[in-house]
């Protein structure tokens, strides 16, 4: 378990930082998405744990956000035994990359593939073709955490401020981009008025 403290480190502060910031422009560039996620906010105490966790709208925008734009683009696996992959024969002790990138939005397999889609996750069955937090014996322990807290921060920021995104400019009709720097995000920021 000590292994796991610097995968910890990183998870809970570099790429939940990432994945928080474009959730966030996701999410305040769809006005249609903004207002679900304002319902499922409205009138609950995001200070309870508790409710964070039933927030599966607002999760599902998080883990769409890790989806479209993984901040671990290719993960490396070892064959444990002999295996077919794609049809093809693979040795135990093959090297095996996963390429996020492309398994993410693979049109040929992924349904609006480029889109942010929230409700794809409304159950919390694991789609393996999804490996923003691993799968398997190697998947991320600290999953859970990461989607509680980045839950909690993106709860937190939409109950008290009425944002606008700036830049870049992200459609709300078609596909996102392939890339989204998260230091060129900048939104527009004032306190939310009661509504």
């Amino acid at each position: 378990m000590v292994q796991q403290i610097p995968h910890w480190i990183f998870a809970m502060r570099d790429t939940l930082a990432a994945n928080a910031y474009r959730a966030l422009a996701a999410i305040v560039s769809n006005p249609s998405i903004l207002g679900r996620v304002h319902e499922e906010l409205g009138g609950v105490d995001v200070r309870d744990p508790t409710v964070v966790d039933g927030l599966r709208y607002l999760e599902g925008c998080l883990q769409e956000a890790m989806r479209l734009w993984p901040t671990t683009p290719l993960l490396a696996r070892e064959a444990t035994t002999d295996t077919t992959l794609v049809g093809e024969p693979v040795d135990e002790g093959t090297q095996v990359m996963l390429v996020n990138v492309f398994n993410h939005r693979d049109a040929e397999t992924v349904e609006d593939a480029d889109r942010m889609t929230p409700e794809r996750w409304a159950s919390r069955e694991r789609d393996l073709r999804f490996n923003h937090l691993s799968n398997g014996r190697q998947d991320c322990p600290g999953g859970p955490l990461v989607l509680l807290l980045g839950k909690a921060v993106l709860a937190a920021v939409l109950q008290r401020f009425d944002l606008s995104l700036t830049a870049p400019e992200l459609p709300t009709e078609g596909a996102l981009p392939m890339m989204l720097d998260f230091y060129a995000i900048a939104l527009r920021v004032g306190p939310r008025r009661s509504r």
